[in-house]
């Protein structure tokens, strides 16, 4: 279900029931049912739910299109909670259990490709948009670093020796990884363009 409430008193706005369907798996004792967060572009509103669907909305709740994603691939039942990345048109979403990167048009719901991320056999963090680049963190530590656009253009990857589940953020020329132990602050220059080095 998706629900625009008023910013002001919290008074429900609408609310449309996407989809009824008994869930997939189950859910992990630490996590919780909820669903990757949505994004604007101020004319449509995202919704991902994992497995039940991708769907564009406008404001006013109309839905635009769907996407049916099938089945997916859970560990130890630990959800789909990834949120999806929207940048210059293209919207970016992962199988979050399998490292499954897919691009779609934002306007229309074409696919513009779908990859296996190579070495990353999770993605539990939410990808990244920054400085032209998409950063996807793997679960193992090893963070994608692709140009931004409808191919699949891997540019670097970068490893640290942590488990990342949360997601990244960044903050002018840095980016900042929270990993099972440690807080990494990775700074580019800049004038490369970029948010972060990538190195191979």
């Amino acid at each position: 279900m998706v629900m625009a409430l008023q910013r002001g008193d919290g008074g429900v706005v609408w609310q449309k029931t996407m989809i009824e369907q008994a869930p997939q798996a189950g859910t992990h004792a630490d996590g919780s049912w909820a669903s990757g967060s949505p994004i604007t572009d101020g004319e449509l509103l995202y919704v991902y739910f994992g497995s039940y669907g991708l769907y564009a909305l406008t404001l006013d709740g109309e839905q635009k299109w769907s996407k049916s994603l099938g089945t997916f691939k859970t560990k130890a039942n630990f959800g789909e909670g990834v949120s999806p990345v929207l940048s210059g048109g293209w919207l970016y979403y992962t199988k979050s259990n399998d490292g499954f990167l897919t691009c779609v048009d934002a306007a229309t719901g074409q696919v513009q490709y779908g990859n296996k991320l190579e070495g990353t056999p999770a993605v539990f963090a939410s990808p990244i948009a920054a400085g032209g680049r998409l950063y996807v963190p793997g679960k193992n530590g090893l963070t994608t670093v692709l140009k931004l656009g409808p191919k699949f253009d891997v540019l670097a990857t970068n490893k640290v020796d942590e488990v990342i589940i949360a997601s990244p953020a960044a903050v002018g020329n840095s980016i900042f990884l929270r990993g099972d132990k440690s807080l990494y602050c990775i700074e580019g220059q800049p004038a490369t363009g970029g948010v972060a080095p990538a190195t191979k």
